[in-house]
C-alpha cells in the first residue's frame, strides 16, 4: 500500500507559511501513530505458527529542502492479515484511517492499495502436509516441524478454491542487497519435492 498525503498550493518557504496552511508531515505523523496503535492492538493476538497480524512501514518520503513546507508526502508498506480476513476487510481499515486524518488535519489522503493474495490455512493432518513432512524426513533423515509462512503467493488461490496446496522451498537470503540460494539447498529441496510426490501419490 501507498498512502499519499497532499495539501493545496505550492511548496513554500517556512516563513511564508501561515498557521492555517496544513502541514503534510504532521498529518503523516498522525498516520504513523494510528498504524502503531493498530499494531499494538494486534500484537497480543498471535496466529498459530506465524505471529500477529501487522502493518509494516518500509518507506517514508517528504520534502525537498529543510526549510520549505512540502505539499506532499508518501508512506509505503505492507499489511499482513489473518486467513479469515479478505482484502476488502483491509481496504475498510484504510478508508477509516483516511477519514480520520483528513478530518483532523485538513489534508487530502489517497490510499493506493495493491492486494496481492489473501491468506490461507490448512489442517495439520491434511494429506499434502503429511506427504511433505514424510518426504522431508525421507530425503534428509530429519523431522520437519509444522510451521507457517508469512509471505503470500499463488498457493492461497488454490487453497481458497478447494485444492489443498503448500509452500516449501530453499533457505537463503531473499530480498537482501545480495540475494542468493546455496546450491546445496537446491539439491536438498529437489530431493524433498520428489520424495513428497512419491509419498502423496504412493
Amino acid at each position: 500500500w501507498t498512502i499519499r498525503i497532499t495539501r493545496e498550493g505550492e511548496v513554500i518557504h517556512e516563513n511564508s507559511a501561515t498557521p492555517d496552511i496544513p502541514h503534510p508531515i504532521r498529518a503523516m505523523s498522525r498516520v504513523l501513530s494510528i498504524i502503531e496503535e493498530r499494531n499494538q492492538q494486534m500484537a497480543p493476538h498471535d496466529l498459530k505458527f506465524v505471529g500477529a497480524e501487522s502493518y509494516f512501514i518500509g518507506q517514508v518520503n517528504s520534502g525537498d529542502y529543510f526549510n520549505r513546507l512540502p505539499n506532499v508526502c508518501e508512506i509505503v508498506g505492507t499489511r499482513r492479515y489473518a486467513p479469515d480476513k479478505t482484502s476488502d476487510d483491509v481496504i475498510g481499515e484504510f478508508h477509516e484511517l483516511k477519514e480520520i486524518v483528513e478530518r483532523e488535519y485538513g489534508v487530502s489522503v489517497e490510499c493506493d492499495l495493491f492486494p496481492v493474495r489473501d491468506g490461507f490455512q490448512l489442517e495439520e493432518d491434511e494429506p499434502i502436509v503429511r506427504a511433505l513432512r514424510s518426504g522431508f524426513e525421507d530425503a534428509t533423515g530429519k523431522p520437519l516441524p509444522l510451521g507457517g509462512f508469512k509471505s503470500v503467493g499463488d498457493v492461497s488461490q488454490f487453497v481458497r478454491a478447494g485444492v489443498p496446496a503448500i509452500y516449501h522451498g530453499v533457505y537463503g537470503a531473499p530480498h537482501a542487497s545480495l540475494e542468493f540460494v546455496p546450491l546445496s539447498e537446491i539439491e536438498r529441496s529437489t530431493r524433498v519435492f520428489l520424495a513428497t510426490v512419491l509419498r502423496y501419490f504412493g
